[in-house]
Protein backbone atom coordinates (compact mmCIF):
# COMPACT_ATOMS: atom_id res chain seq x y z
CA UNK A 1 0.00 0.00 0.00
CA UNK A 2 1.49 3.31 -1.11
CA UNK A 3 -0.24 5.52 1.46
CA UNK A 4 -0.97 4.72 5.08
CA UNK A 5 -4.52 5.10 6.41
CA UNK A 6 -3.45 8.14 8.41
CA UNK A 7 -1.95 9.78 5.33
CA UNK A 8 -5.15 9.20 3.38
CA UNK A 9 -7.31 10.58 6.18
CA UNK A 10 -5.10 13.67 6.44
CA UNK A 11 -5.14 14.21 2.69
CA UNK A 12 -8.90 13.73 2.45
CA UNK A 13 -9.42 16.26 5.25
CA UNK A 14 -7.30 18.87 3.48
CA UNK A 15 -9.04 18.32 0.14
CA UNK A 16 -12.52 18.50 1.66
CA UNK A 17 -11.68 21.89 3.16
CA UNK A 18 -10.27 23.05 -0.15
CA UNK A 19 -13.23 21.85 -2.23
CA UNK A 20 -16.07 23.11 -0.02
CA UNK A 21 -14.44 26.50 0.57
CA UNK A 22 -16.18 28.98 -1.79
CA UNK A 23 -14.01 29.89 -4.75
CA UNK A 24 -14.09 30.35 -8.55
CA UNK A 25 -15.03 26.71 -9.23
CA UNK A 26 -18.00 26.72 -6.89
CA UNK A 27 -19.11 30.11 -8.17
CA UNK A 28 -18.88 28.92 -11.78
CA UNK A 29 -20.90 25.74 -11.12
CA UNK A 30 -23.53 27.62 -9.11
CA UNK A 31 -23.92 30.17 -11.87
CA UNK A 32 -24.20 27.51 -14.57
CA UNK A 33 -26.95 25.65 -12.72
CA UNK A 34 -28.82 28.87 -12.03
CA UNK A 35 -28.68 30.07 -15.62
CA UNK A 36 -28.62 26.94 -17.77
CA UNK A 37 -29.62 23.96 -15.62
CA UNK A 38 -27.95 21.07 -13.84
CA UNK A 39 -26.64 19.42 -17.05
CA UNK A 40 -24.43 22.45 -17.66
CA UNK A 41 -23.17 22.26 -14.08
CA UNK A 42 -22.12 18.64 -14.51
CA UNK A 43 -20.15 19.52 -17.65
CA UNK A 44 -18.41 22.26 -15.65
CA UNK A 45 -17.45 19.66 -13.07
CA UNK A 46 -16.13 17.32 -15.79
CA UNK A 47 -13.86 20.13 -16.99
CA UNK A 48 -12.69 20.90 -13.45
CA UNK A 49 -11.84 17.24 -12.80
CA UNK A 50 -9.92 17.01 -16.09
CA UNK A 51 -7.92 20.08 -15.06
CA UNK A 52 -6.98 18.38 -11.77
CA UNK A 53 -5.36 15.52 -13.67
CA UNK A 54 -3.52 17.99 -15.89
CA UNK A 55 -2.15 19.66 -12.76
CA UNK A 56 -1.22 16.22 -11.37
CA UNK A 57 0.78 15.33 -14.48
CA UNK A 58 2.44 18.75 -14.58
CA UNK A 59 3.40 18.39 -10.91
CA UNK A 60 4.84 14.93 -11.50
CA UNK A 61 6.93 16.22 -14.37
CA UNK A 62 8.30 18.97 -12.20
CA UNK A 63 6.78 21.80 -14.21
CA UNK A 64 4.87 23.12 -11.21
CA UNK A 65 8.15 23.85 -9.46
CA UNK A 66 9.43 25.71 -12.51
CA UNK A 67 6.17 27.65 -12.79
CA UNK A 68 6.08 28.71 -9.15
CA UNK A 69 9.80 29.46 -8.82
CA UNK A 70 9.85 31.46 -12.03
CA UNK A 71 8.09 34.67 -11.05
CA UNK A 72 7.57 35.67 -14.68
CA UNK A 73 5.86 32.41 -15.66
CA UNK A 74 3.74 32.40 -12.52
CA UNK A 75 2.81 36.03 -13.13
CA UNK A 76 1.69 35.27 -16.68
CA UNK A 77 -0.43 32.28 -15.63
CA UNK A 78 -1.97 34.21 -12.75
CA UNK A 79 -2.93 37.09 -15.03
CA UNK A 80 -4.26 34.70 -17.69
CA UNK A 81 -6.46 32.98 -15.11
CA UNK A 82 -7.73 36.30 -13.80
CA UNK A 83 -8.47 37.60 -17.30
CA UNK A 84 -10.42 34.45 -18.13
CA UNK A 85 -12.62 34.85 -15.05
CA UNK A 86 -13.09 38.51 -15.93
CA UNK A 87 -14.18 37.44 -19.41
CA UNK A 88 -16.69 34.94 -18.01
CA UNK A 89 -18.01 37.57 -15.59
CA UNK A 90 -18.47 40.24 -18.25
CA UNK A 91 -20.06 37.72 -20.64
CA UNK A 92 -22.49 36.66 -17.92
CA UNK A 93 -23.46 40.24 -17.13
CA UNK A 94 -23.91 41.07 -20.82
CA UNK A 95 -25.98 37.94 -21.49
CA UNK A 96 -28.12 38.42 -18.40
CA UNK A 97 -29.02 42.01 -19.27
CA UNK A 98 -30.50 40.68 -22.52
CA UNK A 99 -32.96 38.42 -20.69
CA UNK A 100 -36.00 40.67 -20.85
CA UNK A 101 -39.40 41.05 -22.43
CA UNK A 102 -39.42 41.38 -26.20
CA UNK A 103 -42.19 42.15 -28.69
CA UNK A 104 -44.82 41.89 -25.96
CA UNK A 105 -43.86 38.38 -24.89
CA UNK A 106 -43.80 37.53 -21.19
CA UNK A 107 -40.54 36.67 -19.44
CA UNK A 108 -41.59 33.00 -19.38
CA UNK A 109 -42.13 33.00 -23.18
CA UNK A 110 -38.95 34.76 -24.18
CA UNK A 111 -35.50 33.30 -23.76
CA UNK A 112 -32.77 34.83 -25.94
CA UNK A 113 -30.48 32.48 -27.82
CA UNK A 114 -27.52 34.01 -26.01
CA UNK A 115 -28.81 32.43 -22.81
CA UNK A 116 -27.90 28.94 -23.99
CA UNK A 117 -24.66 27.05 -23.59
CA UNK A 118 -23.34 23.97 -25.36
CA UNK A 119 -21.89 21.04 -23.38
CA UNK A 120 -18.42 21.59 -24.86
CA UNK A 121 -18.47 25.28 -23.87
CA UNK A 122 -19.52 24.35 -20.32
CA UNK A 123 -16.77 21.72 -20.17
CA UNK A 124 -14.13 24.14 -21.41
CA UNK A 125 -15.20 26.78 -18.89
CA UNK A 126 -14.53 24.39 -16.03
CA UNK A 127 -11.31 23.12 -17.62
CA UNK A 128 -9.75 26.47 -18.43
CA UNK A 129 -10.73 28.22 -15.20
CA UNK A 130 -9.18 25.41 -13.13
CA UNK A 131 -6.08 24.94 -15.31
CA UNK A 132 -5.32 28.66 -15.16
CA UNK A 133 -5.90 28.85 -11.42
CA UNK A 134 -2.42 29.32 -9.88
CA UNK A 135 -3.75 28.33 -6.47
CA UNK A 136 -4.32 24.80 -7.76
CA UNK A 137 -0.66 24.54 -8.79
CA UNK A 138 0.40 25.93 -5.42
CA UNK A 139 -1.70 23.30 -3.65
CA UNK A 140 -0.01 20.53 -5.60
CA UNK A 141 3.41 22.00 -4.90
CA UNK A 142 2.74 22.69 -1.21
CA UNK A 143 0.77 19.64 -0.07
CA UNK A 144 1.47 16.79 -2.49
CA UNK A 145 5.18 16.49 -1.55
CA UNK A 146 4.11 15.78 2.05
CA UNK A 147 2.45 12.57 0.86
CA UNK A 148 4.93 11.50 -1.83
CA UNK A 149 7.26 8.56 -1.04
CA UNK A 150 10.65 8.35 -2.71
CA UNK A 151 10.45 4.58 -3.26
CA UNK A 152 7.38 4.85 -5.51
CA UNK A 153 6.93 6.58 -8.91
CA UNK A 154 5.90 10.20 -8.41
CA UNK A 155 3.44 10.15 -11.32
CA UNK A 156 1.63 7.10 -9.92
CA UNK A 157 1.32 8.66 -6.47
CA UNK A 158 0.24 11.99 -7.92
CA UNK A 159 -2.50 10.35 -9.97
CA UNK A 160 -3.72 8.28 -7.01
CA UNK A 161 -3.99 11.38 -4.83
CA UNK A 162 -5.74 13.22 -7.65
CA UNK A 163 -8.18 10.34 -7.99
CA UNK A 164 -9.14 10.88 -4.35
CA UNK A 165 -9.36 14.64 -4.91
CA UNK A 166 -11.51 14.26 -8.03
CA UNK A 167 -13.81 11.82 -6.24
CA UNK A 168 -14.39 14.32 -3.45
CA UNK A 169 -14.92 17.12 -5.98
CA UNK A 170 -17.46 15.14 -8.00
CA UNK A 171 -19.34 14.14 -4.84
CA UNK A 172 -19.48 17.67 -3.45
CA UNK A 173 -20.39 19.41 -6.70
CA UNK A 174 -22.97 16.76 -7.62
CA UNK A 175 -24.66 17.28 -4.25
CA UNK A 176 -24.55 21.04 -4.80
CA UNK A 177 -26.01 20.74 -8.31
CA UNK A 178 -28.81 18.41 -7.20
CA UNK A 179 -29.59 20.69 -4.26
CA UNK A 180 -29.83 23.75 -6.49
CA UNK A 181 -31.93 21.89 -9.06
CA UNK A 182 -34.60 21.28 -6.41
CA UNK A 183 -35.45 24.94 -6.75
CA UNK A 184 -36.14 24.53 -10.45
CA UNK A 185 -39.28 26.67 -10.40
CA UNK A 186 -37.27 29.59 -9.10
CA UNK A 187 -34.25 28.87 -11.30
CA UNK A 188 -36.44 28.75 -14.44
CA UNK A 189 -37.79 32.24 -13.81
CA UNK A 190 -36.33 34.63 -16.37
CA UNK A 191 -36.31 37.39 -13.76
CA UNK A 192 -34.22 35.18 -11.49
CA UNK A 193 -31.89 34.24 -14.36
CA UNK A 194 -31.32 37.89 -15.17
CA UNK A 195 -30.64 38.98 -11.60
CA UNK A 196 -28.65 35.85 -10.74
CA UNK A 197 -26.54 36.15 -13.87
CA UNK A 198 -25.69 39.76 -13.11
CA UNK A 199 -24.91 38.95 -9.46
CA UNK A 200 -22.68 35.93 -10.14
CA UNK A 201 -21.11 37.62 -13.16
CA UNK A 202 -20.14 40.55 -10.95
CA UNK A 203 -18.72 38.14 -8.38
CA UNK A 204 -16.66 36.32 -11.03
CA UNK A 205 -15.49 39.67 -12.35
CA UNK A 206 -14.36 40.67 -8.87
CA UNK A 207 -12.58 37.35 -8.27
CA UNK A 208 -10.86 37.62 -11.65
CA UNK A 209 -9.63 41.15 -10.94
CA UNK A 210 -8.39 40.10 -7.50
CA UNK A 211 -6.47 37.14 -8.96
CA UNK A 212 -4.99 39.25 -11.77
CA UNK A 213 -3.74 42.08 -9.56
CA UNK A 214 -2.89 40.14 -6.40
CA UNK A 215 0.86 39.88 -5.87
Amino acid sequence: MIFSPWELVSFIGLVILLVIFPGPNMLLVTQSVGLFGKKTGFFNVAGIVTALYIHAIVFALGLSIIMVKSSEVFHIIRIAGGIYLIYIGISSIWTSTRIKNKDGLSEEEYLPSTNKETPIKSYLKGLISCVLNPKAALFFLSFFPQFIHAQYPVLTQSLVLTLVWSGISVTWYSALILFLSRFRAILESQKFKRNFGILTGTALLGVGIKIAINK
